[in-house]
């Protein structure tokens, strides 16, 4: 497995499984933006020549789709198997605020939560499709921003390499005296100065 995949599996699934855990799934722009930059980060450690930023924002995409797919596979059904925790936190900060609405909620949620399992995972499906797209789209975003903050050596046009110096340089046709083409013989054609 070359670095570059290795460095956006790693960066995919700090961003997969810290956006599956409940109440740390809150900051979940967060822990995508730091395994997006993370994959960034590792690859740069093991490169030996410098990273383009073009290169960044394929890694950041590329452990945005591992990460939004461990979401997918892993943080839904873990959500509906727990009960969604933020649902319980938004009822207890919502009877501070509005206790008469919270009874409606609470039947609400009651209701989504004693369906079957495989029918809660469906009609989450397209919040979190929504949900995986945006990981990608922000993964890419900190990938891409994490070369210019990661990547020190320099990079640019440098040209093709310098010649080897144990080998004599090859002979310049044209610029010697006398080196001209003369096509019809001495006297006529090309380089016979008449």
């Amino acid at each position: 497995m070359n670095s570059k995949l290795r460095s956006a599996i790693t960066g995919g699934v700090v961003i997969g499984l810290l956006a599956t855990i409940p109440f740390i799934n809150i900051a979940c722009c967060f822990w995508v933006l730091l395994g997006g930059a993370l994959a960034t980060y590792l690859y740069i450690k093991k490169s030996t020549v410098p990273v383009l930023m073009a290169e960044g924002a394929q890694l950041g995409g590329l452990a945005g789709i591992i990460g939004g797919l461990l979401y997918l596979l892993i943080g839904v059904p873990v959500n509906i198997l727990a009960g969604d925790p933020l649902f319980g936190l938004m009822l207890r900060m919502m009877q501070k605020f509005n206790p008469d609405e919270v009874g409606l909620l609470q039947s609400r949620i009651e209701f989504l939560h004693g369906r079957p399992f495989l029918e809660q995972y469906l009609s989450a499906l397209p919040g979190t499709l929504l949900r995986a797209v945006l990981i990608v789209i922000f993964a890419t975003l900190s990938g891409l921003l994490a070369v210019p903050i990661f990547e020190k050596r320099k990079s640019g046009p440098e040209g093709p390499p310098p010649p080897p110096t144990s080998f004599p340089p090859p002979p310049v046709i044209g610029t010697q005296p006398g080196a001209g083409y003369n096509a019809e013989g001495p006297g006529g054609g090309y380089g016979s100065g008449v």
